[in-house]
């Protein structure tokens, strides 16, 4: 589809805030990365005006200034990511960032662990390279420990990344603030 001439904005009032360069397109089953970040000197597409991390709204108009989509969110996660899913057409959900590829349900980070009491969440799940503990409450030096034979123990106060590329596949056990949680490997 041809961009040109529609627009992104954060303000209803100016429903042309930022437009798509003409000649800008996606091929079909293609992505495009549309950087909000009010920083226009780099390269890319970036928008001239800057979402805010703690909650607004975004609406995408086409060149007749017709509203095709908009979506409003709440306080965001860095690097976490917020998409359809499945793919384009779902409910919005938290998931992992998948730049240029389609939002994976192995991404996706449900809210039932917070909903249960769980002060953190563990994604993805399944994971094959890696997977995040992201703490949801702000607590002081976590300990975080991957049981089988304590294959990894360490601590953090925010944001955990763990590299099982080497891992065995399997299924692992590990607990975060007192809380069990279950890893898969693949």
């Amino acid at each position: 589809i041809d961009l040109s001439g529609f627009s992104l904005t954060d303000d209803p009032a100016d429903i042309t805030q930022w437009q798509f360069p003409n000649g800008t397109s996606i091929a079909v089953n293609g992505y495009l990365i549309i950087w909000c970040d009010n920083d226009t000197t780099q390269p890319g597409l970036h928008a001239n005006f800057k979402v805010s991390s703690s909650g607004e709204s975004i609406f995408f108009s086409d060149a007749n200034k017709f509203l095709r989509d908009q979506v409003s969110f709440s306080n965001q996660t860095t690097d976490v990511s917020y998409g359809r899913y499945p793919n384009g057409k779902g409910d919005f959900k938290m998931m992992l960032a998948t730049p240029l590829a389609e939002n994976s349900n192995l991404s996706s980070i449900e809210n039932q662990n917070i909903e249960d009491g769980f002060s953190f969440v563990v994604f993805p799940n399944p994971a094959s390279k890696l997977f995040t503990i992201l703490l949801k409450t702000n607590l002081d030096a976590v300990p975080i420990t991957v049981y089988g034979k304590q294959i990894f123990f360490k601590t953090t106060s925010s944001k955990l990344s763990v590299d099982v590329s080497h891992w065995s596949k399997g299924v692992y056990f590990g607990v975060v603030d007192n809380q069990s949680f279950k890893i898969i490997v693949q």
